[in-house]
């Protein structure tokens, strides 16, 4: 059976000349062997965009370790953005080294829109252990309820 996780990260995105402003995106994603993943999700960034669907990559590398994300999403004005960012596991800071990244987003010709810092919050801690579990959860049920509400937003309008 495949590795499959829902993870939501929440932080902060600020322009190179503007306050910090509430980000967030919540990711389900699917194995697709050494160490990487695709993956669905929400992303929620306002100003660029309000809430819309993504997808992605997830790496997981040993030698150095390394988690590294890769959002692709839509802005509300339908220009593609990037939010690129990479989790460095040490061991003598484990939650710490796991639970912080720090992102960038760019548009698709690479220009730098925004930076910011998200955290893993240990409160999703145990939904995001049961995740991991090969069985249909309540984790996976809230999260294919809020991304079929996004996409059809998406596709309706609204």
């Amino acid at each position: 059976m495949d590795l499959s996780f829902v993870e939501t990260m929440r932080g902060t995105l600020a322009p190179p000349d503007g306050r910090p402003r509430p980000a967030d995106f919540q990711i389900r994603t699917r194995s697709e062997g050494g160490g990487r993943f695709r993956f669905e999700g929400v992303v929620h960034a306002p100003p660029w965009v309000d809430e819309a669907p993504c997808t992605g990559t997830l790496i997981m590398g040993l030698a150095p370790p390394s988690i590294t994300y890769e959002v692709h999403f839509e802005a509300a004005d339908g220009g593609p953005l990037v939010l690129a960012g990479a989790k460095s596991p040490q061991l003598l800071r484990p939650v710490g080294s796991m639970s912080n990244l720090t992102m960038t987003l760019s548009d698709r010709a690479g220009a730098q829109k925004a930076q910011g810092s998200f955290r893993f919050s240990l409160g999703d801690l145990p939904a995001f252990l049961l995740s991991w579990v090969p069985v249909e959860s309540r984790q996976h049920r809230r999260f294919w309820a809020r991304y079929l509400a996004v996409s059809r937003r998406e596709l309706v309008g609204g």
